[in-house]
């Protein structure tokens, strides 16, 4: 691994520079790429879990193990327009989404058995520098900004802004959830994430574009 510093990136996007450089095996930006994303990946699992008395714990389980695949497979991702956030992001939220949907899924399963429910199998393959990272920032007050900003809006903002602006599901496919056609549904996310702005001035969501 080596530490050299991030290539210039596009404005407003700093994390394709430290994409580019975690593919080259710098830690430093394999690092920031996990302080930077964790936060919306612990607010997109609380988001699916949300009820669970265990959901803390498990979230914290899911995300690390979200990682241990994602920094396994970064080389393999291709950059959309020159830059890598939104792919990195896509990528990310997908696997995040399925991890949490599997979970819920199991635990409904052998809720349905009488089977005591179990916490989640993770991948073993990072490093424990990373792990550590991973583990102390699940825990470290300043990564909760995301979800405590989140948490001041209302469950329709919170709502959008995880399902299209995270998990970048299509409009057209949110229609019948949300109860909404696509221009109301437009406005919703833009107005949620202007309102998400006002409290939380800087967060990932700035870097994934106009919608």
């Amino acid at each position: 691994m080596t530490e050299e510093a991030p290539e210039p990136s596009p404005p407003h996007d700093p994390t394709t520079a430290h994409v580019r450089a975690a593919c080259k095996g710098s830690l430093a930006s394999i690092h920031w790429l996990v302080e930077r994303m964790t936060p919306a990946l612990l607010s997109q699992a609380r988001y699916h879990l949300r009820g669970l008395p265990e959901a803390t714990d498990v979230c914290e389980d899911l995300t690390q193990d979200v990682w241990a695949v994602v920094l396994f497979r970064l080389s393999d991702l291709e950059p959309r327009d020159g830059r890598m956030t939104p792919v990195l992001s896509a990528f990310l939220t997908k696997t995040m989404r399925n991890r949490a949907l599997n979970w819920l899924r199991r635990r409904a399963t052998e809720a349905r058995a009488g089977v005591p429910g179990g916490g989640v199998a993770t991948a073993s393959s990072l490093a424990s520098s990373t792990l550590d990272v991973i583990h102390r920032l699940t825990r470290q007050e300043h990564v909760d900004l995301l979800n405590r900003a989140l948490q001041q809006l209302d469950e329709e903002d919170r709502e959008i802004l995880i399902l299209r602006g995270l998990e970048e599901h299509p409009y057209e496919d949110l229609t019948v959830l949300l109860r909404a056609d696509v221009g109301a549904l437009r406005m919703r996310f833009l107005r949620a994430r202007a309102r998400l702005k006002a409290i939380l001035p800087e967060s990932i969501f700035d870097e994934l574009g106009s919608d």
